[in-house]
């Protein structure tokens, strides 16, 4: 015949005792011999210990006022308690690989049953620490996730306002820049006329300074010449013999040569006071010219200024433009990070899909174990009318009772203290769970709608 098959270790009796060691009851501590030689009070302290440890149940807890009228109700007040801690126990069994758990084995237990019972406890209790910790790993990756995400959706909502306070600028200035760019050219339009008309006046100018000098040259020479003569005239007269009609002759040359000057020197003046005009009008040109080159240096202030102003849109542009390369950076972030808390969802989803196929499967043993405590309400039903013959022997035995649920009280409140702390741990845990769940959910339903 085959030997049978677990889907855990079943454990040495030392392991076994070393494991049983780290709870909080008994005390002193358990031995081999309280393995290997099980007994009811034995088994059913450590099964429950379990069922505490990792079900949070706690046998004070669970305690039902028995019904007032049936006789000796103070009989009952451990067997409700113990029948539901018996049903969580069936349950724990279930779940941890043991499908043919019954009652017998806490009432008739058995040193081999024992052993493997107890060893799937301990082997469903070593795995959940330590996917304990791989979970609290898990929620602490994703709550790094969540809030990453929060603060990149926050750095993205301040770029993409920036950058739409960037783009209503630029619209604004858009108007402007079109406006004095269309400035720009037509004012590039009039300075190149303006320069075309200036180098012609120049041109002009030279031309009439040139000939002006040469005019003035002139007049000088002729001036020159008709103080030449007028010595020459007073040279010649001293030395002339005061002969009337030789004077006369000399007196008629003189005056034709006078008249001769005076037409030269009227025709060079009447000269000269063309040139003065035309120098006149030259110097009134060079006024219209000085004129042309202040509003040339005006105008050349002016494109200075468009030019200033051209080169801020370009860095504008550019600025923005590399808002928009942060924006798309950021946004290439947020849906690195999207996707792995899509990741994380998808984590969380299985572990709730492993966790309700469990709960389903202790939903089915509890099926059975109501099953079974409806038989073990017959049978409770059987042991009253035995109680009630048992009566005398009761009142014998219920000084005992008293003191042993003296120390059982002591024991409970050990055990209430224990539960207590390990109830607010497991309280603490679940809460978080379903934090993480629904901010996993939330997350993912609005990745989704995105």
């Amino acid at each position: 015949m085959t030997a049978p098959f677990y889907s855990f270790p079943v454990l040495p009796v030392s392991e076994v005792v070393t494991f049983l060691g780290n709870l909080p009851q008994p005390q002193p501590p358990l031995t081999s011999t309280d393995i290997t030689e099980p007994t009811p009070a034995t088994v059913q302290l450590i099964y429950f210990q379990f069922v505490e440890m990792l079900m949070g149940v706690v046998p004070d807890e669970l305690h039902v006022r028995p019904d007032d009228e049936g006789p000796y109700p103070q009989l009952h007040e451990q067997s409700v308690p113990q029948s539901m801690m018996i049903k969580y126990l069936t349950s724990l069994m279930n779940v941890v690989g043991v499908r043919d758990f019954s009652w017998r084995d806490l009432v008739f237990p058995d040193k081999k049953r024992t052993i493997r019972n107890i060893s799937a406890i301990i082997n469903f209790a070593k795995f959940r620490q330590d996917r304990m910790e791989t979970f609290q790993e898990f929620l602490e990756k994703t709550e790094q996730l969540t809030n990453e995400v929060t603060r990149v959706s926050d750095e993205v909502e301040t770029v993409r306002a920036q950058r739409d306070e960037l783009r209503r600028e630029k619209d604004e200035q858009a108007p402007k820049l079109a406006a004095c760019v269309s400035e720009i050219d037509d004012m590039s339009d009039r300075l190149s006329s303006l320069q075309k008309l200036t180098s012609d006046l120049r041109a002009e100018i030279r031309d009439d300074k040139e000939q002006c000098a040469s005019l003035t040259d002139a007049v000088e020479s002729e001036k020159f010449k008709v103080v030449h003569i007028r010595s020459e005239v007073d040279r010649i007269s001293t030395q002339i013999v005061r002969s009337p009609a030789r004077l006369k002759r000399s007196l008629a040359t003189l005056g034709e040569n006078v008249e001769s000057e005076k037409r030269e020197i009227e025709s060079a003046m009447k000269r000269l006071r063309e040139l003065e005009e035309r120098l006149a009008a030259i110097q009134k040109s060079d006024g219209r010219i000085g004129k042309r080159v202040a509003e040339i240096k005006e105008i050349n202030d002016m494109l200075a200024q468009c030019k200033s102003a051209d080169k801020e849109a370009k860095e504008l542009a550019k600025t923005i433009a590399v808002n928009e390369e942060h924006i798309n950076e950021s946004v290439r972030e947020e849906r690195f990070v999207r996707e792995q808390v899509a990741k994380a969802t998808d984590r969380l989803m299985r572990l709730q899909s492993q966790f309700e196929k469990k709960r389903c499967e202790a939903d089915l043993t509890l099926k059975e174990v109501e099953a079974e405590r409806a038989a073990m309400m017959d049978q409770i039903g059987q042991q009253r009318k035995q109680a009630h013959e048992n009566a005398m022997e009761t009142d014998e035995r219920r000084r005992e009772i008293n003191a042993v649920a003296a120390a059982h009280r002591e024991s409970m409140e050990s055990l209430r203290q224990k539960y207590d702390q390990l109830a607010s741990q497991v309280a603490c845990y679940h809460q978080r769970l379903l934090d993480v769940m629904g901010d996993a959910t939330h997350v993912h339903t609005t990745t989704r709608d995105e």
